[in-house]
Parts: structure tokens; sequence; C-alpha cells
């Protein structure tokens, strides 16, 4: 029976030689995976990297800051509406001459501040959601998923370098030598 790699590659170690018995599942001869290690470890930080996106898209603390950012937005959605008033009244009381130019714009400078707080608050708050919720935890686990992938993807091609009998058997030939390209 010809034995063959699945893959390609240089012929790092000769197992066997010619009139050997050999078992099955025996290594008959192996090929270099030193391109392979850093092809690991990269797909290993890719799994590390998409796991802490995981958990941080799940995580209970974003949770909390969630929920201070929508008090936060209540809390000032009911400011704005008192100095909102507030301001109407004033700016009633100003066109009446009942009220003087100073007492207006210092109610004017507290509506203009009350209105950037709320929008900013709401800004925050509609980041905080683009960035979580179940779309976000979706994306996040297949983002691990497929960095998972890549590490099986790896782990195989290495797995594959190493060419072992299918049968038990003896060696009646050896066509590849150390340092030849196998494939």
């Amino acid at each position: 029976v010809m034995v063959l790699p699945k893959t390609g590659g240089r012929v790092a170690t000769v197992d066997v030689k010619v009139g050997d018995k050999v078992s099955v599942g025996q290594t008959l001869f192996t090929l270099d995976t030193s391109d392979y290690a850093p092809q690991l470890e990269q797909a290993q930080a890719g799994v590390k990297a998409a796991s802490a996106n995981l958990e941080r898209t799940s995580d209970s603390g974003f949770t909390q800051q969630l929920l201070q950012a929508e008090q936060l937005v209540g809390k000032l959605q009911i400011q704005y509406n008192t100095v909102k008033d507030n301001y109407d009244k004033t700016q009633t009381l100003y066109s009446a001459d009942a009220v003087s130019k100073k007492e207006f714009d210092d109610v004017k400078a507290q509506f203009d501040a009350i209105t950037i707080d709320l929008k900013n608050a709401q800004d925050s708050l509609e980041l905080l959601k683009s960035k979580a919720g179940p779309q976000a935890t979706k994306a996040a686990a297949a983002a691990l998923e497929q960095a998972q992938a890549g590490v099986s993807a790896v782990q195989n091609q290495i797995n594959n370098a190493t060419i072992t009998a299918p049968i038990a058997g003896i060696v009646s030939e050896k066509a590849v030598e150390v340092g030849e390209l196998a494939s």
C-alpha cells in the first residue's frame, strides 16, 4: 500500500526503513511543522480575544452600565422638562418686559446646559445599546466559533504532518528522505 501525506511539506523525520515490520497507527514519517507554530499561536490569541469580547458583551457589569445610563437619561429628562417650563415662562415674561434681560439670560443658560447634558446622556445610552444586546452577543459568539475553527484547522494541519501506517505489514519501499518535499 502506498502511503501519502494529506498535506504537502518538507520531510522532517523518517522513522522506518525497508524491511521493517509496522503496525496500524505506527509513525512512518513526519513533515516539518515549524511554520505552523506561529499560526497556531496567532489562532489561539484570536480565540482569547474573541472570548474576552464575548464575555464583555454578555458581562453583568455591562448590564449595570446600561442601567445607570438609562437612569441618568430619565433623571435628566425630568430636569429638562422642569427647566424648559421655566424657560418658556421666563421667555413669555421677558417678551412682556416683566423680567430683566439678565434673569432671562440666566434661565436660557440653564436651559441650554440641560439640553446639552440630556443630548450627551442620550447619545451615550444609544452607543452602549449599539454595543450590547442579543445581536452583539451573537456576533461575539460567532467570532469565537470562527477563531476556534481557525485553531482546529491549524491543529489539523499539525496532526496531518505525522504520517502513520494504515495497515500492519512490512515496508517494501521507502520513497521519501529527510529534507525532501512530500506531497
